[in-house]
Order: C-alpha cells, then sequence, then structure tokens
C-alpha cells in the first residue's frame, strides 16, 4: 500500500467514526473532517453551519485547496449544502 493510498483509507476511517459518534453537532463533525484531511494552504478558513447548510469564509492559498475544502464538506453525512465563500489569495 503506497502512502496516498494509506491517507485516503484514514481519513475515511476518520469521517466515518466521526459520523458514527452520537450527539456530535454538524459544525464539530466539518471541523474535524477539514482538521483530519489536513489541506495544505486551508489554514484561513472558518465554518458556518446552519440547518444542514455549511457557509465556509476565509482565505485559502490556492484553487486546489478551495476545491478540496468544499469537497470534504459535501462528502459528511447530514450536510444538504456547502456555500463556498473562500477568497483565493495566493501567498508571496
Amino acid at each position: 500500500m503506497n502512502e496516498r493510498t494509506f491517507h485516503r483509507i484514514a481519513r475515511q476511517s476518520a469521517v466515518e467514526s466521526l459520523t458514527a459518534a452520537t450527539g456530535a453537532d454538524l459544525d464539530v463533525r466539518v471541523e474535524m473532517c477539514l482538521r483530519c484531511w489536513s489541506i495544505p494552504g486551508s489554514d484561513g478558513v472558518g465554518v458556518r453551519v446552519c440547518s444542514g447548510t455549511v457557509v465556509l469564509h476565509g482565505q485559502v492559498t490556492t484553487s486546489p485547496a478551495k476545491y478540496q475544502v468544499a469537497e470534504c464538506c459535501r462528502h459528511i453525512p447530514g450536510v444538504r449544502d456547502v456555500v463556498d465563500a473562500l477568497s483565493v489569495v495566493r501567498s508571496r
């Protein structure tokens, strides 16, 4: 098993265990999922959750990071919609 496959399986297991936890709020699950994925350039991401809609705000350093953050959120059970209000600000 290569390193990339290992990390994909680890992330999937982390998300599954988070969604299996009883009483876990959706905003906590979203925050934990983003931490588990450790997306480079996503340190400036903020999250708000309202009635199953995740609103992403703040800054990322690359377009791929912006896409990956939104995709991470879309795959969390209980998320109905993702509003991507992230800005891409290239680091210098």
